[in-house]
């Protein structure tokens, strides 16, 4: 299965639908609103944020002025993630949400030019739908390695 294929299965399950969102969301991110970046080793769809902003801020963000990436959907490893949106924007950030918990990372924990001895991870400041419970799950589970199949 190709990561768009992935990616697409993420975003039916979401939507309850078969596949109008995720066709949606990809035209969106597409035509401007992000980047949908979509070859063999990962599906992306991005926009640019503020890392300081609440989860639902990032949700709704509609501006390139950032300093974080926010993963809206994604299929592949969060390294492969990272490195196919650093040549469009490097950012000290990433975001994303993993099993409805809220992730924010520094970009350069994945990026080959070196893994920094104590890579910096924040909490997303949760907004009215994340629990303080969720954001500590965040921070014990090693949220941002491994897979990435995450979407709104």
């Amino acid at each position: 299965m190709t990561p768009r294929e992935r990616a697409r299965n993420v975003s039916v399950a979401l939507y309850g639908d078969s596949g109008e969102g995720f066709e949606e969301d990809s035209a969106r991110y597409a035509t401007g609103f992000g980047v949908a970046i979509d070859d063999p080793e990962v599906f992306v769809l991005a926009h640019v944020v503020q890392s300081d902003w609440t989860l639902g801020e990032m949700l709704e963000a509609e501006d390139w002025s950032g300093d974080c990436w926010f993963i809206w959907l994604a299929a592949g490893t969060l390294p492969a993630i990272i490195r196919a949106l650093a040549p469009r924007r490097v950012t000290k950030w990433v975001a994303f949400e993993r099993r409805t918990h809220p992730c924010l990372a520094e970009t350069r924990r994945f990026l080959p030019h070196g893994k920094p001895s104590k890579p910096e991870h924040r909490s997303i400041k949760a907004s009215a739908e994340v629990s303080e419970a969720a954001a500590d799950h965040e921070q014990q589970d090693g949220l941002c390695d491994g897979e990435a199949a995450q979407g709104p």
